[in-house]
């Protein structure tokens, strides 16, 4: 489907496109809006963005797709691979919603100099996405919203595109 008449698509890298999807759940309350994993050939996470949107792609080492440009869409219902399927498919009570494209960009800084570590929170441990400004103390894990947000939830885990492991 071209883009440019009802989205942009920002394709970035698998890697960082899974820490800044993370990052954009926690800031989100879950519903970052529509999101494409194409998992073949070179891993690739698309961010449905507004049109025309403002992105300075260069300095975040991702690409904006715009008119003239193609993205697989999946079917709504297809949600694993193979092929290119949502991570987040659309929200049917809100068809125009799509990725807020100033908390991608955010996200997408913060993912770019990332890294998961376990951090301890009161009694407990979870995983999160922390820069090197976090591990050094000069910023706060709150600073990207409660860490508590950032959770990798059981439910929300997918396998990483890979060999087949034995039985």
């Amino acid at each position: 489907m071209e883009g440019g008449t009802f989205w942009d698509a920002v394709a970035v890298g698998q890697k960082v496109g899974l820490e800044a999807l993370s990052i954009l759940e926690g800031r989100t309350e879950r519903r970052p809006g529509p999101v494409i994993w194409e998992s073949r050939r070179e891993p690739r996470i698309y961010f449905l963005v507004p049109p025309r949107s403002s992105i300075d792609t260069e300095s975040l080492g991702c690409r904006l797709l715009s008119f003239g440009d193609y993205v697989a869409v999946p079917g709504l219902l297809v949600i694993e691979p193979p092929g290119p399927h949502w991570l987040v498919p659309p929200d049917p009570g809100q068809p125009d919603r799509l990725v807020d494209p100033v908390l991608l960009v955010s996200a997408l800084g913060h993912a770019g100099g990332a890294r998961w570590a376990t951090v301890s929170v009161g009694s407990g441990q979870l995983q999160a996405l922390v820069n090197d400004a976090q591990v050094s103390g000069r910023a706060c894990l709150a600073g990207h919203g409660s860490p508590a947000r950032h959770r990798q939830r059981p439910h929300r885990r997918r396998r990483l595109p890979g060999p087949a492991r034995p039985s």
